[in-house]
């Protein structure tokens, strides 16, 4: 058997497999913030086709941070949202995976647009001030409260593709010059401020990961050396595992991958990802265009990397682990045209659009 459906444990969570399933906007919140039954459906057809840990999201931690963008967010504030969550995670332990929550951190807060410093690529933002920060840190530790009681293996932090966080550790975006600005540690500040608010709220066990930018692919921003340092200062103050992305507006990846497609190639960030896991001792997901069992294997063989974590994929075949387990191992359905992507960001609920044309063409 490949070594990528043998049974693998990290920081108590025993997983059957290898796969991870990467967290992604699905758009399938009600009016009310609220987990709906097609959420159900959603994860409940990746436990049952086989995933070993089911990350889920992206979530936030309070309603009233405004995205300012069409996606929809189960908020974890929300009256009733410990209760659907914890009915969800039930389920999904039953049928054998594990299931995590991603959290995103606010584009708006207290009614104003956000970032590390008053530096973005489409309009200028107001810094984050502490007035901000305290709230975010009340917000996560209630989010580590609410996914302990929903009995949620663990959180994932969202430090990536030019989000709040993402921004507070890049040098492009952070210019700050008070305890938040400047060196890497000063940088990492307000996430491992976070990560410790989470393990109040949840336990000192709890837990807690992060998905962060493994480059951020710009003059001026992080490079790969640098993301891994910031790694390992992130691994030192209590995050258990890094999934290394990237993408941002103004930068040459988007978090599908390279801008200019004729760069895109499958496992676009492999090499990034074992830069990073030479540095740290925890676990590392390698994302990044992965369609074949072959190079997933060779990943994991060749110590560039302990998981694979994939989204489009399972979107287009949730039952894609099962598949390759009963001995068929042709490649992923999956042709990354990204048309899953455009129908969130306009607002609509995640779909495999050429799953469905090649349903109508019968």
């Amino acid at each position: 058997m490949s070594v990528l459906f043998e049974p693998f444990e990290f920081s108590g969570i025993r997983m059957r497999n290898r796969f991870v399933r990467s967290a992604t906007v699905n758009n399938l919140t009600d009016e009310n913030n609220r987990f709906t039954p097609a959420h159900r459906k959603l994860y409940t057809d990746l436990a049952r086709g086989g995933v070993g840990l089911i990350i889920a999201g992206v979530h936030r931690p309070k309603r009233e941070w405004f995205l300012g963008h069409p996606f929809r967010q189960p908020c974890l504030d929300a009256p009733g949202v410990e209760e659907e969550l914890g009915s969800l995670g039930e389920e999904v332990h039953r049928l054998g995976a594990r299931l995590v929550s991603q959290i995103s951190p606010p584009f708006r807060i207290r009614g104003k647009q956000v970032s590390g410093s008053a530096i973005d690529v489409h309009l200028v933002p107001e810094p984050l001030d502490e007035e901000d920060m305290a709230e975010m840190r009340e917000a996560y530790r209630n989010a580590g409260r609410v996914l302990k009681a929903a009995r949620c293996d663990g959180i994932q932090l969202h430090c990536c593709h030019n989000d709040v966080l993402s921004r507070m550790i890049s040098p492009f975006f952070n210019r700050r010059t008070d305890r938040y600005g400047g060196s890497p540690k000063n940088r990492a500040r307000l996430v491992l401020e976070l990560v410790q608010e989470i393990k109040e709220g949840a336990g000192e066990d709890f837990p807690v990961m992060i998905k962060m930018n493994a480059s951020d692919f710009r003059e001026g921003g992080m490079s790969v050396d640098e993301a891994a340092e910031m790694a390992s200062i992130l691994v030192e103050g209590g995050i258990c595992a890094i999934e290394p992305s990237c993408g941002g507006a103004g930068s040459s990846h988007t978090p599908s991958g390279p801008v200019r497609k004729e760069e895109w190639h499958e496992g676009y960030l492999v090499e990034y990802a074992a830069r990073i896991k030479h540095v740290v001792d925890v676990p590392v997901m390698v994302v990044g265009g992965l369609r074949r069992l072959e190079m997933m294997e060779e990943i994991v063989l060749t110590g560039k990397g302990d998981l694979i974590s994939m989204c489009r994929p399972f979107i287009r075949e949730p039952d894609l682990i099962r598949r390759w387990a009963s001995g068929d191992t042709s490649p992923s359905k999956c042709i990354s045209c990204d048309g899953c992507l455009k129908e969130t960001i306009r607002g609509r609920k995640l779909r495999c659009v050429q799953k469905e044309k090649d349903a109508a063409r019968g």
